[in-house]
């Protein structure tokens, strides 16, 4: 059987210049996997605030690890605030 000869794109991001932000999350007593978790960002980008929220899913391929979650921030440089509410303790 032939290989495919097109260059794969699903392991390929040759970047746009924007800025992310990763954070690798662990529960802190329950939960340790933060399935559920919901991470709500503040960043400054051009002299406005923009909030931007994120809850941790599962993943789907063996390959995906939902603790550790990628943030676009866009042009913004600097998150101003970052909380993640752990649902099962009921903390911030």
């Amino acid at each position: 059987m032939p290989r495919d000869t097109y260059p794969s794109v699903l392991y390929h991001n040759p970047g746009n210049g924007k800025h992310w932000l990763r954070l690798e999350l662990e529960g802190p007593t329950t939960n340790r996997a933060a399935f559920g978790a919901r991470i709500c960002l503040t960043i400054l980008s051009a002299g406005r605030k923009r909030s931007i929220s994120r809850t941790v899913g599962y993943g789907s391929s063996s390959w995906v690890n939902p603790l550790r979650q990628h943030i676009g921030l866009a042009e913004a440089e600097v998150a101003v605030k970052v909380e993640v509410y752990w649902p099962t303790s009921k903390t911030i």
